[in-house]
């Protein structure tokens, strides 16, 4: 995955926080150089239990998570956040070709998005993981004022 991040503007402020889940050190470690260089707060994780217990401990907007992992995947992390007040929106991104069906499956778990990798253009993460930032604040708005 060689992704180059420079010259990306994301129009958003540093205080975004993003979580990055990924079984391969090399993905976590390019995503995470990436989002920092643009404009976010990142932390990762190697597998799903492990960003569940990141996210018992602090809030995150966004969390990119691989789909195949060892143990808690993708899936079952879209289902254990699913029920949180305050779930971070996620893009799914994976490498594996299970089609339209994962796809489906994961936007009906209230995935913000699905990519594959590796992604043609740093542009395409990022750009992801606007939509999902300006899909939380929508959704946070809508909840502040049912408040």
């Amino acid at each position: 995955m060689a992704l180059s991040c420079e010259s990306i503007d994301t129009g958003s402020p540093r205080t975004a926080r993003v979580l990055v889940v990924d079984d391969s050190r090399v993905v976590r470690m390019v995503l995470k150089s990436c989002l920092r260089s643009t404009a976010y707060l990142v932390d990762e994780a190697d597998d799903g239990l492990s960003a569940l217990r990141l996210l018992d401990h602090g809030a995150y907007d966004v969390v990119v998570s691989d789909l195949v992992m060892p143990g808690v995947d993708g899936f079952g992390l879209l289902e254990a956040l699913r029920e949180r007040p305050d779930r971070p929106e996620v893009v799914i991104l994976t490498g594996s070709d299970e089609g339209d069906d994962s796809a489906a499956r994961a936007m009906r778990l209230g995935a913000s998005g699905y990519l594959t990798k590796p992604p043609q253009a740093p542009q395409i993460v990022v750009s992801a993981v606007v939509r999902a930032l300006e899909r939380k604040r929508e959704r946070d708005g809508q909840r502040d004022l049912l408040n």
